[in-house]
């Protein structure tokens, strides 16, 4: 049984895990930020800084135009705001609330394309494509309910060979 997306962590539309106030970020490739700053007489300033990969932060707020103000530490140690197009660089580190498949794909920094492809390949899809890739095996039809690698399971799958399927079909 395949499980919902939901169940490997929050994505949003852009299919980047989902992250908000408080939480930690990680820069996954660099980018420049504007940021704030203090000058030497300890004046508030703007600056553009250079945000390294594996940069970390901690979110501290959102605007209304929809950016994000991010307390990056070393070796930046700034506040800076980030642009929503911007957000796509940043992954949030995984949490004490997160389930354990919830902090493997944080720390892996995985997106849900990502996750995606590993639920295809190495659930039950992995046995198909293997099989059509190396043109041996079995791509019989499964009833719903019954257990898998069950001696029922086994007994339907093998009712269809796969070189019979692709010689039938006429490719693979």
């Amino acid at each position: 049984m395949l499980r919902p997306i939901a169940y490997y962590d929050d994505f949003g539309e852009d299919g980047c895990l989902k992250w908000g106030v408080g939480d930690e970020v990680v820069v996954d490739e660099a980018f420049t930020a504007t940021c704030e700053g203090k000058d030497g007489k300890g004046r508030k300033e703007e600056k553009k800084e250079e945000i390294a990969k594996d940069t970390e932060g901690k979110v501290l707020e959102f605007n209304t135009e929809g950016s994000a103000k991010i307390a990056f530490r070393d070796p930046v140690s700034a506040e800076g705001w980030l642009l929503s197009d911007q957000f796509y660089r940043l992954f949030p580190f995984p949490n004490a609330s997160d389930t354990p498949i919830h902090h493997r794909v944080k720390l892996a920094r995985l997106r849900c394309c990502d996750v995606l492809a590993l639920v295809l390949y190495t659930w039950t899809m992995f046995v198909l494509y293997n099989a059509i890739l190396w043109g041996f095996g079995f791509c019989g039809s499964v009833a719903a309910g019954i257990e898998f690698a069950s001696d029922e399971f086994w007994v339907e799958w093998k009712e269809k060979d796969i070189k019979v399927w692709v010689n039938h079909s006429g490719h693979k």
